[in-house]
């Protein structure tokens, strides 16, 4: 009874409602901009909980003897649901986000070169990559020189 108790529990939190921002919000550097990317953070996150307790959902399921399978027999369907409605949403999520970083990369590669067209007026900044640090060529001693 207690297994099944922890199955029920387990799928009613995966079956969880959350809402999700939308997120063809219109990107502007302000407060309500930062405000909607933590939200759609923390939704992507519940999103990672959901899926969590579906998967520990169906272990738990898998447990139980067949009496207790039968109390909870959508359990399967409703885990799988439930997971892929959710790794849907994360990969929308992930999209967008990699579109907003090469937007916010095209506008600096802009920034950099309208400041260098216009003799240097503006105040420029130091974006540091970590490829900068990858493309470095190293210098070794090679044994057979005699180093």
């Amino acid at each position: 009874d207690n297994d099944v108790e922890t199955t029920k529990a387990l799928l009613s939190k995966a079956l969880t409602p959350i809402t999700t921002p939308p997120l063809t919000q219109t990107r502007l550097r302000s407060k309500t901009y930062q405000e909607h990317n933590k939200s759609i953070r923390e939704a992507a996150i519940a999103h990672v909980s959901k899926i969590k307790a579906a998967s520990n959902a169906l272990i738990s399921y898998m447990a139980l003897d067949a009496k207790g399978k039968l109390e909870v027999k959508s359990c399967l369907k409703s885990s799988h649901d439930v997971a892929v409605e959710s790794l849907k949403l994360l990969d929308e999520i992930c999209r967008k986000v990699e579109s907003q970083l090469e937007e916010d990369e095209a506008a600096d590669r802009d920034y950099y070169k309208s400041s260098n067209a216009e003799g240097g007026g503006k105040k420029k900044r130091k974006m540091i990559k970590l490829e900068d640090a990858w493309n470095k060529i190293m210098d070794y001693k090679s044994t057979q020189d005699g180093g």
